[in-house]
């Protein structure tokens, strides 16, 4: 699950917020110069894929990903 802010001072305030609350829970996601995204857990420790899943997983979301289902967001 994500969300996209955009309002600084909003976004801010939540990263904050659920820094505090879930560090040990969450992943922080970044994107990095080349365009790859990339998941840092409350350790430090860095995921070039989707943290806690498998291939089926991965795969069940990048073929959900070729459908043409934004109008259901």
């Amino acid at each position: 699950m994500g969300l996209l802010i955009d309002s600084a001072a909003i976004a801010g305030q939540l990263s904050f917020a659920l820094d505090r609350a879930f560090p040990a829970l969450a992943y922080r996601v970044t994107m990095r110069d080349d365009g790859t995204i990339q998941w840092e857990d409350g350790e430090g420790t860095l995921y070039d894929t989707d943290p806690e899943t498998g291939w089926v997983e991965r795969a069940i979301v990048r073929i959900g990903s070729w459908l043409p289902i934004e109008w259901l967001l």
